[in-house]
């Protein structure tokens, strides 16, 4: 209508340095917090490292010509939220964390994004898997963050 020259993402779950969308328990269990919940580990995430939605942020806003104006930006694999805690807890050997079963009622559930119009148009492709973007992430807290704190 107004001829603007726009682009949207749709990020899935997002975890990394400085990420707002919820710590995925890595940020916490380094500050030294016990991670207790009863309820949440089978819940269904495609888990998004905060580099992945940089990279896929840019190209939809670099890339012309393009065809769609919506692209998924994802790691483009569902996981279980209980898997990203198992990770944390690996990370962090002595951590304190325990993540019942189940899915919260009020969870927004969402499968694993359908990453083919992003790759194809934009040239889009995940560069982290859970595993290196939580390694990553430790690594950034080692460098920036105080341990306990």
């Amino acid at each position: 209508m107004y001829k603007l020259d726009i682009a949207a993402i749709r990020p899935g779950y997002i975890y990394g340095p400085r990420n707002s969308t919820g710590g995925y328990f890595l940020d916490r269990l380094y500050a030294g917090e016990e991670v207790e919940q009863p309820v949440g580990g089978d819940l269904p995430m495609d888990v998004t490292y905060v580099k992945d939605v940089a990279l896929g942020i840019y190209l939809a806003m670099t890339v012309r010509p393009i065809r769609h104006r919506l692209f998924n930006i994802t790691g483009g694999i569902q996981r279980r939220r209980g898997e990203v805690a198992e990770l944390a807890g690996k990370l962090l050997p002595g951590a304190r964390i325990h993540l019942g079963p189940g899915v919260p009622p009020t969870a927004h559930l969402r499968g694993p994004s359908d990453l083919t119009r992003a790759r194809e148009e934009l040239g889009y492709a995940p560069q982290y898997t859970l595993e290196a973007g939580m390694a990553e992430w430790l690594a950034w807290l080692r460098r920036h963050a105080q341990p306990g704190k």
